[in-house]
């Protein structure tokens, strides 16, 4: 049986095992742009390049830094780093109203598709009717291939002082404003590659087997003859002989 396992395992590999290269880019030169692909590539290694000086420790979100990375028209950013959460996060303020707000959020996809030529898959705002809730998007990076993980989320809220500042840092205004967190998860995300339209359903008889394979793991194969095991090894072996020969 474990020999059977280890041709299913290394069926997946062949088949699903390519990784992709998490390479971002961008042809705009405007001060946005840069910042934001250059915080992209600093996610690769959660950020370990791109924090500057300790700024606070809090119970709840524990070490926050400064961002070394300046970002246009942003009141102020922040790389948290705790045993869950290394990411980063750049605070836009001084939106009056829901209005304003909502119309914030359109402004810094639409820069961040430009940022990233157009490859993203357009994103949909979440609570944009609910007046006294939270407004959130999720941008997901996409290629001709296919498409990351969504790595980079727009979330809303209010405050009276610069939200991610501790308050004995803020000066001046400290009227209540709507703010807008451009929040960018460290590591590489996920890949998900395009299904062609000419792949082809797997063979019934394999699928039909593989179901059996999994139902009869749970009473440690007991349930199953000695003849299955050999003919399902036979098929994933003849089907990769095809395979194989095709590509040669």
């Amino acid at each position: 049986m474990k020999a059977i396992v280890n041709i299913l395992f290394s069926f997946f590999v062949i088949n699903h095992g390519s990784a992709q290269s998490y390479s971002v880019t961008t042809n705009e030169s405007d001060s946005f742009s840069k910042a934001f692909i250059q915080l992209l590539r600093c996610a690769a290694d959660r950020f370990e390049n791109c924090k500057g000086k300790f700024l606070q420790y809090t119970a709840l979100q524990e070490n926050e830094f400064e961002l070394t990375i300046p970002f246009p028209e942003s009141a102020a950013s922040i790389v948290r780093f705790s045993e869950s959460d290394k990411n980063v996060y750049v605070e836009f303020r001084e939106f009056e109203n829901k209005e304003s707000l909502v119309k914030g959020m359109y402004s810094l996809i639409d820069k961040i598709g430009k940022a990233l030529n157009g490859g993203i898959i357009e994103p949909a705002i979440v609570g944009i009717d609910d007046k006294g809730g939270m407004q959130i998007a999720a941008v997901s990076i996409r290629d001709g291939n296919g498409y990351y993980q969504s790595n980079i989320e727009l979330l809303t809220g209010s405050s009276s002082n610069t939200y991610l500042l501790p308050a004995s840092r803020v000066k001046g205004d400290t009227s209540e404003k709507y703010f807008i967190l451009l929040k960018i998860y460290g590591g590489i995300p996920a890949y998900y590659h395009n299904i062609s339209g000419d792949v082809k359903s797997p063979d019934k008889s394999i699928e039909y087997l593989l179901k059996k394979l999994i139902l009869s793991a749970k009473n440690d194969f007991n349930s199953l003859d000695e003849q299955q095991p050999r003919q399902l090894k036979k098929k994933v072996e003849r089907y990769l002989s095809n395979k194989w020969s095709k590509n040669l």
